[in-house]
């Protein structure tokens, strides 16, 4: 009943895309599903490719398709595939170079410029198979590899899985990784002083739009 209606309101001119919100937060609770699923991670300091419009034309050309397809895009490889293996599909990109992947495991190595034609080439190949996916050994090997160079390269970057990781071998080993004081892992980001504002202090204190 009208007692049961979620309203969505988006500060937009297109009121098409209200709907379009309203669907994601249906599929992402389960209780709905229709057609393809699109995830992009934020993007950090390490991406060297045009990521928002990728996204954009990848979610346009997604939306020509009804199957439940998950597909991924990430900004960097530098974390591996890992992190969107849960995908059906996957995009993740590096300088000039880009790598498809399918449930964790790579496609085949692409120019970047390629690398939304080549994803949809794999995607159509395995609707055409009824969902089977075909990896072919020697392209995935050499995927793989690229994707070991770039890791390699980036051995130094302290991502969230090392962090985690460093945290389970401490604890492992019986070591205690809280700061004096402290009940959080000190390996975490240290959480800053909130600052109290009121409406007086600032007009948009806790709105995501500004007033007109």
């Amino acid at each position: 009943g009208v007692g049961d209606t979620i309203r969505i309101s988006l500060s937009t001119f297109h009121a098409e895309e209200e709907v379009k919100v309203g669907w994601e937060i249906l599929k992402a609770l389960k209780l709905r599903e229709r057609g393809p699923v699109l995830i992009a991670c934020p993007t950090c300091g390490r991406l060297q490719f045009d990521m928002d419009t990728v996204v954009a034309e990848i979610e346009q050309r997604l939306e020509a398709y009804t199957d439940p397809i998950e597909v991924a895009v990430l900004g960097c490889a530098v974390n591996g595939i890992g992190e969107a293996s849960h995908a059906d599909f996957g995009i993740t990109g590096a300088l000039n170079e880009g790598l498809i992947f399918a449930h964790g495991k790579p496609l085949r190595k692409v120019p970047q410029d390629d690398l939304v034609e080549a994803l949809f080439e794999e995607i159509d190949k395995s609707v055409t198979r009824g969902g089977e996916i075909a990896f072919d050994d020697a392209k995935s090997a050499e995927g793989a590899e690229w994707l070991q160079r770039i890791e390699e390269e980036n051995a130094d970057d302290l991502t969230p899985e090392k962090i985690a990781a460093m945290e389970a071998a401490a604890v492992e080993e019986g070591e205690d990784i809280t700061a004096p004081g402290d009940a959080e892992p000190y390996l975490k980001p240290v959480k800053g002083k909130k600052v109290e504002l009121d409406e007086d202090a600032s007009p948009t204190a806790g709105r995501r739009f500004t007033r007109a």
